[in-house]
């Protein structure tokens, strides 16, 4: 996979499905997703490594969050792992939306791939 092509993949991924895209808009808690891995896009500037200083500790617990891998450093897409055991994960996803350093904030949710899109108009 090309890497415009991944970058395009990850910016979908990260945002949300459109009401009347005739697919259910759930909550990402209600998709499945990998616990303990989070994709966080940043603001341009702000270093993935300050981010996990910021992130070590939760509500008086350690996370164990560290930068598991750089899925695009020009759109600032990282990929999170954390000890889910040793917080909310819920309420730390919410508590990292809110920060000012980040864009947007998710949990790596599993996604299939599709031979044959589920758009009904696909192919006419």
């Amino acid at each position: 996979m090309s890497q415009s092509a991944f970058v395009a993949v990850c910016a979908a991924v990260l945002l949300c499905i459109q009401p009347g895209s005739g697919q259910k808009n759930l909550p990402s808690w209600e998709t499945p997703f990998v616990e303990g891995e989070l994709l966080v896009m940043l603001h341009a500037g702000v270093t993935p490594d300050a981010v996990v200083r910021a992130w070590a500790r939760y509500e008086g617990h350690e996370t164990g969050i560290n930068l598991a891998e750089t899925l695009s450093d020009g759109a600032g897409i990282y990929l999170y792992r954390f000890d889910h055991n040793a917080c909310d994960q819920y309420a730390l996803l919410e508590s990292i939306r809110g920060m000012r350093e980040v864009v947007a904030a998710q949990f790596n949710h599993f996604i299939e791939q599709r031979l044959v899109p589920s758009d009904p108009q696909f192919g006419s």
